[in-house]
């Protein structure tokens, strides 16, 4: 696969599990997205506020990936305060596995996808394909 050198997206990635998390951002680095990880959803929103109001990244500039057992906020809680400050972030839910009823939460909220956290396939693909909408829009 060939790799490009420019940063495809800011990824801002929250997990408690450390181990899961690390292996979702070591994926996504080589396939040359930013990632900023975060144990703890509260963390990565604060973040992502900083980059928005601060660093005046648009609010659909970067990709939240949460998870759903993550702390302070799981992955829903994180969707939802994105949705209620109006912020059209792309944001994905990763979960331990199936369940119908969150996944019909969070496509009710406008989630991106919720995906097993597990099927880090399907995650690359869908970071790599929001990041190319962004950059041909």
């Amino acid at each position: 696969m060939n790799r490009q050198k420019r940063i495809r997206a800011r990824v801002l990635l929250a997990a408690g599990a450390r181990e899961a998390r690390r292996a979702i951002a070591t994926a996504l680095r080589r396939d040359g997205h930013e990632v900023v990880e975060f144990g703890d959803g509260a963390t990565l929103l604060a973040q992502l506020r900083f980059d928005i109001v601060t660093r005046r990244l648009a609010k659909d500039r970067c990709l939240v990936i949460a998870g759903q057992r993550t702390s302070v906020f799981t992955g829903l809680e994180v969707l939802t305060r994105l949705r209620t400050n109006a912020w059209a972030t792309p944001c994905v839910i990763v979960n331990a596995g199936d369940d119908p009823r969150l996944r019909a939460a969070a496509r009710r909220l406008g989630a991106t996808a919720v995906l097993e956290a597990f099927d880090l396939e399907r995650l690359r693909l869908t970071a790599c394909r929001i990041a190319s909408r962004r950059s041909a829009g």
